[in-house]
């Protein structure tokens, strides 16, 4: 063999072999480039839009902890309480994203989590989508939440004697989980007593349900807090707009964000977080996977839809060829018709005919 010569380049290693007897050349190898992945209608959107402040990776870096957020998650909440006469406190503990789990390792997990200084507890849970069973979702998260506030060792009648208040707070942002009887922003959800007088039966849990779809049908009312906050949640979830441009759109939320400290600390907490790109890859995913969950569910609605029409005009048809043979039943009877012979030609049974006798 002849001697061989190497050379490097951008594209890797090639070489020049060169003998006596014969030349003989070898290209570098090059690598094809990688064909762009096809892009979603809104790949766009998802790449540079602005980021939703209900996703749950922003809502995980937001409320990482009492120190940077207790200001954010305390207003809100108290906003919320507030608006049926009932207050919360200060946070001392938060947590987003709270795993609670057993030796079996059933569990749920809770969207925000958070602690007043006077023990009472809120769970705050972000449903964006269609779920008929977030309410039964919300007792099963509570009883996580009593089960993990007993002191070790207590009896039933002193777990029961200790247990705190448990607010679950539901922001709906899909209509169809909110109520159709009735369009207020808030719906208040207690156990209370079914005969009169009414009252709360068991004022140690409540579910406080956020109807976000339903703002634009809500009165202003810029002097109440948690209109602000959902004006704010709303016009940045669905209107796609940054804080910045929310509180610009009006003096009254400009002068808003700057009394709450928590509203201001929250505003803040979303320009560090969406600024983050560990942050904006998660919400990336997170809005890849929202879509394709929103197409499925669209598909399964149309489907049911579709379905439901079929077994609509089926049933129809049904109800009409019953009528038709009740009719011929009828006159066959006028016509002193031996029964036999109606129940023969007609198909329907005897006590049917003795109902149409009457």
């Amino acid at each position: 063999m002849g001697r061989r010569f190497f050379w490097k380049n951008s594209d890797g290693y090639g070489i020049l072999w060169a003998g006596p007897a014969y030349t003989c050349s070898v290209k570098p190898k090059v690598s094809k480039p990688k064909s762009a992945k096809p892009k979603t209608p809104n790949s766009q959107k998802l790449e540079l839009g602005v980021m939703s402040p209900l996703a749950d990776p922003v809502v995980e870096e937001i409320y990482k902890n009492v120190q940077v957020a207790g200001l954010a998650a305390g207003s809100f909440i108290c906003a919320v309480l507030a608006e049926c006469g009932e207050t919360f406190g200060t946070v001392v503990a938060l947590e987003p994203q709270k795993r609670q789990s057993q030796l079996d390792s059933r569990g749920c997990r809770i969207d925000v989590y958070a602690k007043s200084d006077t023990g009472r507890l809120a769970a705050q849970e972000v449903q964006l989508y269609f779920d008929p069973s977030i309410l039964q979702r919300n007792i099963f998260e509570a009883s996580y939440l009593f089960l993990d506030e007993a002191r070790k060792g207590a009896t039933a009648i002193e777990m029961a004697d200790e247990m705190p208040t448990i607010t679950m707070i539901n922001i709906f942002g899909d209509e169809l989980n909110c109520r159709r009887e009735n369009h207020e922003l808030l719906q208040p959800a207690h156990l209370i007593y079914d005969k009169p007088p009414q009252a709360v039966a068991a004022k140690e849990f409540a579910i406080f349900n956020v109807q976000l779809p339903y703002f634009v049908e809500a009165g202003e009312d810029y002097g109440n807090p948690f209109y602000c906050w959902c004006k704010l949640f709303y016009e940045m979830h669905f209107g796609r707009k940054t804080p910045k441009e929310v509180i610009g759109m009006e003096p009254k939320m400009t002068e808003f964000a700057k009394k709450d400290a928590g509203a201001a600390q929250f505003i803040e907490r979303y320009g560090e977080a969406t600024a983050n790109p560990k942050v904006r890859r998660a919400y990336h995913k997170w809005m890849v996977s929202e879509l394709e969950r929103r197409s499925l569910l669209k598909g399964a609605h149309d489907t049911g839809v579709e379905e439901g029409v079929n077994i609509g005009i089926e049933k129809g048809i049904e109800k009409g060829i019953e009528k038709g043979h009740f009719s011929v039943a009828r006159n066959m009877l006028r016509n002193n018709e031996p029964m036999e012979k109606i129940i023969l030609y007609t198909g329907v049974t005897e006590a049917q005919l003795k109902e149409i006798k009457g």
